[in-house]
């Protein structure tokens, strides 16, 4: 074996354990600048190293579960910053964006998504489609309707479960028209059945009716 040959090696090593595990880049980089030094110096790692940073995800996303959840809250906060009624909160599963009904999604009994919210809904699709196109593992977006506890029977809607479902589904189909992946997505409906609030008040009602875009933690690889 060359001398180059053994070096080529040792380079695909360190880039097999880049695909297959955390990696802190900084200390990366360290490692193949001492490998570099004790092998006496070569030329061709700068080159291996321009090549290989192209490659590499961004500083900006960590692969650990902890980093995985602070970058899913730092792609929240950017959406919350859109409007002052948005807001998010953890869940167990990942991140779950809140748009509340002061956001003023859907006239009372109806499923049409209002005008004046088309604009901020299609901002918060080009934030996750941007965010959640620069991650090697792609999230899960699930949207979720859900209601107060005030019975509704319409000719279009025989109950809060249809209600909520229609929303859902509504703003899903939205935000795939704007460009999320329509494979990553999708819409249940919750009715009245997870409030965040008691609905023995006008005020507790109208926390209850929201839309929550769930941003789910990737799945790790086994």
């Amino acid at each position: 074996m060359t001398y180059s040959d053994m070096v080529t090696l040792l380079l695909t090593f360190f880039i097999l354990i880049i695909a297959f595990a955390n990696y802190d880049k900084t200390k990366f980089w360290s490692v193949i600048e001492s490998t570099r030094d004790a092998l006496g110096g070569l030329g061709v790692l700068p080159q291996w190293k321009e090549s290989l940073q192209s490659d590499l995800p961004p500083d900006s996303y960590n692969l650990t579960e902890d980093g995985e959840i602070k970058n899913l809250i730092e792609i929240a906060q950017s959406i919350k910053n859109l409007n002052k009624d948005i807001d998010y909160k953890i869940t167990d599963k990942g991140v779950a964006i809140i748009l509340p009904d002061k956001f003023i999604l859907f006239d009372s009994g109806s499923a049409k998504i209002k005008e004046e919210a088309l604009p901020t809904l299609r901002q918060i699709a080009e934030i996750l489609q941007k965010a959640l196109k620069r991650k090697i593992r792609y999230n899960d977006i699930q949207i979720a309707g859900h209601a107060d506890n005030r019975p509704i029977h319409t000719s279009e809607f025989a109950d809060n479960w249809e209600l909520s479902a229609a929303r859902a589904t509504n703003v899903l189909r939205l935000l795939v028209n704007y460009g999320l992946d329509k494979s990553h997505l999708s819409a249940v409906g919750y009715a009245d059945q997870r409030p965040v609030a008691p609905n023995d008040t006008e005020e507790g009602k109208t926390k209850n009716r929201r839309i929550e875009i769930e941003i789910i933690k990737a799945k790790r690889p086994h």
